[in-house]
């Protein structure tokens, strides 16, 4: 079985290697310094509440189902898409991982920032979860421009 996998996993990546693009570092949002390299914005004239309720509307327009909310944490997840994620995600107790986003919402002087993170998990559910980090790249970018759209529909 792991033999099986270990050839389509192998297969998989060679085949998608030839059309990736290369990015140079950590995706480095511009204007946010205290994100620590991840996608953020800073959003001013609107209200903490405010800010998270659209994060999670959006998400749930997205597809995506609230793991768990609080003032300061959002987890949104949903099954990941893809054969290639079951392949190379997927394991014994749990064959579809899930794709997660997380955001931290804190007030700072100036208004409310958030910071998002996100990645796929193995064994979602479990006491076994694992999660890769996907916070750079492609995925930081398409991050950060729901973040900006985020930031528009809420500034005053």
């Amino acid at each position: 079985m792991w033999g099986y996998r270990l050839i389509l996993a192998t297969m998989l990546f060679l085949v998608s290697a030839c059309g990736v693009q290369s990015y140079q570092g950590q995706y480095v949002p511009v204007g946010v310094p205290e994100s620590g390299g991840r996608p953020a914005v800073k959003i001013r004239g609107a209200e903490k509440k405010q800010v998270i309720d659209a994060l999670i509307a959006d998400g749930i327009a997205r597809g995506y189902s609230v793991r768990t909310a609080s003032d300061y944490l959002i987890v949104l997840g949903q099954p990941a898409q893809g054969m290639a994620a079951m392949v190379l995600f997927g394991t014994g107790h749990s064959p579809t991982p899930e794709t997660r986003l997380l955001y931290s919402v804190s007030q700072i002087d100036g208004g409310i920032l958030v910071v998002g993170t996100g990645g796929i998990v193995s064994n979602p559910g479990t006491g076994l979860e694992h999660m890769t980090d996907l916070t750079e790249g492609q995925f930081a970018m398409q991050v950060q421009t729901l973040l900006d759209g985020i930031r528009v529909r809420l500034e005053r």
